[in-house]
């Protein structure tokens, strides 16, 4: 969650508020009659009493009138706080999280380093913070003339972190 872009993000706090909502529909429908005013076998509004539970809105013309109501609308009042509370850290660790600006040198050389022929770069942070498990991929793109000119693929060269 911390990496996906931003409407991802969204997209997936509004399906997890949704399935919560719909689990806790499904389970104020088990227990029959069980909200006042409810229409008997009605999904919608048992979802949108959920709803209303999950936000801390207040009750209106539909409120809870059975202990097994009752027992349902505290355990969603937690999981409702609980979810906020998670939902808010997961949005406050994006805005917080730093991101890394590492520049490379502009020149790389290769030149031995025990023993072996090595190419060597310099990396530095542009910004005043520690990075953490860095991890670096270089690719190396190489251009050969070809007698005749030919199209050829480019070619995959491992280079050791070593």
């Amino acid at each position: 969650m911390l990496t996906v872009n931003w409407p991802m993000f969204f997209g997936l706090i509004a399906v997890c508020y949704l399935a919560i909502n719909i689990v806790f529909a499904l389970l104020y429908l088990a227990g029959g009659n069980c909200i006042e005013n409810a229409r008997p076998g009605s999904f919608f509004d048992v979802f949108f009493f959920s709803v209303q539970t999950m936000a801390s809105i207040g009750y209106g013309a539909m409120y809870p009138v059975t202990s097994y109501a009752n027992i349902i609308v505290t355990i969603e009042a937690l999981v409702g706080l609980m979810a906020l509370a998670m939902a808010t850290g997961l949005m406050f660790a994006r805005f917080s999280r730093p991101t890394a600006r590492v520049i490379f040198s502009r020149r790389a050389v290769i030149t031995p380093h025990n023993g072996v022929p090595t190419l060597m770069f310099r990396t530095a942070n542009e910004r005043d913070n520690r990075i953490l498990e860095a991890q670096l991929r270089v690719s190396l793109l190489r251009y050969e003339v070809m007698h005749p000119p030919i199209a050829r693929p480019p070619c995959r060269h491992r280079l050791s972190d070593r």
